[in-house]
């Protein structure tokens, strides 16, 4: 139990690193992805801490146990064709300050984020 414990440690502290890796370039975004997120704001802005780890086929669990993220790890198995999440690049976990996502998620409830989400694929970075 504590080698699987200790295994699902190193899964977040790897995802969370890549998570904060992905602040440095473009955040793409599956536009269903995004509503999700969005529509479930309250209860990431919930989280205390001052970034918010968002595993977006999570959603809308804002907060993953470690059987949850279970599920995101791919260790053996043939390799499965790309997805079109991989195809166009998107991203997995989106990190967002605390301010991002109240800005986001005030422009998504007044409407203002309408059009960007028209597109299929998102850039959450060119908002707020």
């Amino acid at each position: 139990m504590r080698a699987i414990l200790s295994g699902m440690a190193a899964m977040l502290s790897f995802s969370v690193s890549s998570a904060i890796a992905q602040d440095a370039n473009q955040a793409l975004v599956r536009n269903s992805e995004l509503r999700c997120v969005l529509d479930h704001a309250e209860s990431y802005l919930e989280n205390a801490q001052p970034l918010i780890v968002i595993f977006l086929s999570l959603c809308p669990n804002a907060n993953p146990r470690p059987a949850d993220l279970a599920l995101l790890a791919h260790n053996s198995g043939a390799p499965t064709p790309p997805t079109l999440q991989e195809e166009a690049k998107t991203s997995t976990i989106l990190t967002l300050t605390r301010e991002k996502m109240a800005c986001l998620s005030r422009l998504y409830s007044d409407g203002d984020l309408d059009v960007v989400l028209a597109d299929e694929i998102v850039d959450v970075d060119a908002h707020c």
